[in-house]
């Protein structure tokens, strides 16, 4: 900071050093100690400097703070948070940001490395609210990484860094997915950085230790924590008013229109912003002569009012005590309803739908019923339907009773064996063989349906790139294409780079969506079958007979290609244990059974695609029946469905999320309007429309 005074740090830089507070036990020395002696090599005479308080540390030693050892504690906290330890930034030198987390609060420190050894150039200690403290040990040190991050976004954003804890289980931080919600959202705020996380041992993780055991700075809620948080049941509706939908567009141009001084919008873009505490939706009830005000007010109602003893409006309404009702007929009966004036159907509508006595969030039909007794307005069973299809509640916390959104799109069957594969996990299955696997690993032929099945002890990317490898590539060939699953042991360095040394295109399906590797699918299912149905009783030899119904089902007729997997990949009949044996045998010419088998292949995979076709035509005219196949564009808001609910009052889904791409026919790219780094994307089966 500049001055009259010359140069000195900030005071937010060094803040967390200048209010730590005078240790009072022998613990607190040690740790004020530990953090100093850090930088030591930056500090004269440190040696001396500290020596009352080294003495505190000896064994056996009293602790006892007096007026040397409180002078020693201020001076070595000027030098901390001096001139002359913090360093310049330096853009050209990679950043450190060293953390740690303790139950009461976190704390950090930047550093550079400029050949000298690492010096600080900021530090950061924070306390920790009541809920914060609760928090398991992985998100505390968790939250500090996204929390130093954060505060030196200045810094770090668009540079590589290295991020540094004692905590080894956050390695993972920005490499894979986390069934931990508050995680997966702090690593999600995450990738908008280039960083690499680097484990330190706690002795040398000393400056954060000291900084997050004696926070200074007032605990805060964490914003991305806070957004995700589920919305209370009356305070959802306040969402649609901070989305601009078509409707909502059409009525603006029409006021601008009206209204030629109002200034047009310079943005087709829909309002990203978020706020459901902003606005919320009042019902307000109304009397018999506040109702009787509003329609004399409604120019509509005004003027049915002035010509009611005309003919036609004479049999249709009637006027009860001033008020003017519709003539409706219910059964056998006549009945008067009041009619609602423009201002105050929303009013009506929030009371019967949205109220949980009068309404409770039931369906169009049901609240149609329900006020069209009671009330009367034109064309009121259109505005309820459009009400409660943009109602948050509803489209949140109800299932769909129709068959999910999105048609099904067949992927051509590839030309020859062994170009496009499959590959997918089975497991952990329950119980582990005798000998101690726990996985099968599947790789099947999208052409022959041939399959390779290998029971194995763990499902990690190295035993998934040595099968591959070992049991495909060295025996058949490298394939051109490789579909998997989003599965870590699929989505590793490792695994990827032997794709890539190997020249094969890796495919991933899209998340959540089995349907997308079918052909895999369909053979766990019957495996499974047919291992529980051949096992023992203990039901802990099913890998050995996996290697024997795997055989069985290669040399069985497939009911796609109405020919045998064995058959497309060999040229000829599998010659099974109990089969007779031929009598003779036909001797051929080399070359010309080479012919021969050419021959026999090229027709024998013509007439597997032609069957491939006629039965991806079949099973495309079962699945679009009576399903519809709803299409969005750039810019729409959808709902995600979740999936995984572990208990009956969830909701059912997240969101509003906006459509930021279309991939294909039945995938969208979307993008969370409150957290633009959260990208994903989603079939549309998974997707409701937010009206």
């Amino acid at each position: 900071m500049i001055n009259e005074n010359g140069i000195s740090p900030c005071p937010d830089k060094v803040r967390a050093i200048n209010d730590i507070l005078v240790p009072s036990n022998i613990k607190a020395a040690i740790s004020f100690v530990k953090m100093a002696e850090y930088y030591r090599n930056h500090i004269p005479n440190f040696s001396t400097l500290a020596q009352p308080l080294f003495d505190l540390t000896k064994k056996n030693a009293k602790f006892i703070w007096g007026e040397e050892e409180q002078n020693s504690f201020n001076k070595i906290k000027q030098i901390l948070s001096s001139k002359l330890l913090l360093q310049y930034p330096d853009s050209s030198i990679p950043f450190i940001v060293q953390v740690d987390a303790s139950n009461y609060g976190i704390g950090a420190v930047l550093m550079q490395n400029d050949g000298k050894g690492e010096q600080p150039v900021a530090y950061m200690s924070q306390k920790l609210n009541k809920q914060q403290q609760n928090w398991n040990a992985t998100e505390k040190e968790c939250f500090a990484v996204v929390s130093s991050i954060r505060k030196w976004h200045h810094y770090v954003a668009g540079r590589n860094f290295i991020v540094r804890t004692d905590h080894h289980a956050l390695c993972w931080l920005n490499r894979k997915y986390n069934s931990n919600p508050k995680l997966n959202r702090w690593r999600m705020a995450l990738q908008d950085y280039t960083f690499k996380i680097e484990h330190v041992k706690g002795n040398k993780n000393c400056v954060a230790d000291c900084l997050s055991r004696y926070p200074v700075g007032e605990p805060f809620d964490d914003e991305i924590e806070q957004r995700s948080i589920a919305i209370q049941t009356e305070i959802q509706p306040s969402i649609v008013n901070t989305i601009t939908t078509r409707a909502m567009k059409q009525q603006q141009q029409q006021q601008q229109l009206l209204e030629p001084n109002v200034p047009a919008s310079t943005t087709h873009q829909p309002v990203r912003t978020f706020d459901p505490l902003n606005v919320v939706n009042h019902i307000t009830v109304f009397t018999n002569e506040q109702l009787k005000h509003h329609q004399q007010e409604d120019n509509s109602i005004k003027k049915i009012i002035e010509n009611i003893e005309k003919t036609p409006l004479k049999i249709e309404y009637c006027l009860n005590n001033g008020i003017l009702c519709r003539n409706v007929k219910r059964i056998n009966r006549i009945i008067a309803v009041p009619v609602i004036p423009k201002t105050k159907i929303k009013d009506v509508l929030l009371a019967y739908h949205n109220s949980p006595m009068n309404g409770a969030h039931l369906g169009i039909d049901r609240t149609y019923y329900k006020i069209r007794d009671r009330f009367y307005w034109p064309r009121m069973y259109y505005d309820i339907a459009q009400h409660i299809k943009s109602c948050p509640n509803c489209n949140i916390n109800k299932y769909s009773r129709k068959k999910p959104n999105g048609y099904l799109n067949p992927v051509d069957p590839p030309v020859g064996v062994w170009e496009n594969l499959s590959m997918d996990f089975v497991g952990p299955i329950t119980p582990p063989s005798a000998s101690g696997n726990k996985y099968i690993l599947v790789i099947t032929d999208l052409l022959s349906k041939y399959v390779i099945a290998k029971a194995t002890r763990d499902n990690s990317a190295l035993t998934a790139a040595t099968v591959l490898v070992e049991d495909v590539i060295l025996k058949h060939g490298a394939p051109n294409q490789i579909l998997t699953d989003n599965g870590t042991h699929f989505t590793a360095e490792l695994f990827n780079a032997i794709m890539s040394l190997c020249g094969v295109c890796h495919i991933f399906t899209t998340p959540y969506n089995p349907k997308s590797n079918g052909v895999c699918e369909r053979f766990n299912a019957s495996m499974c079958d047919v291992l529980s149905a051949t096992c023992n009783t203990k039901r802990n030899d099913w890998d050995e007979q996996l290697s024997k119904i795997t055989f069985a089902y290669n040399s069985s007729r497939h009911v796609t290609t109405k020919l045998t997997p064995f058959e497309l990949i060999y040229g000829r009949l599998c010659k099974l244990p109990f089969d007779l044996p031929q009598r003779t045998t036909t001797v051929t010419e080399p070359h010309l059974y080479v012919k021969q088998l050419n021959e026999y292949l090229q027709m024998a995979k013509q007439i597997a695609r032609s069957n491939i076709k006629i039965s991806q035509e079949k099973s495309k005219q079962r699945y679009d029946a009576n399903r519809m196949n709803e299409t969005y564009i750039i810019g729409d808001f959808v709902y995600v469905k979740r999936l995984g609910l572990n208990y009956k009052l969830a909701s059912k889904y997240n969101g509003p999320y906006q459509i930021i791409q279309q991939l294909n026919e039945s995938i969208y790219r979307l993008q969370n309007p409150n957290e633009l780094n959260e990208i994903f994307n989603v079939h549309t089966s998974r997707l409701r429309r937010c009206y």
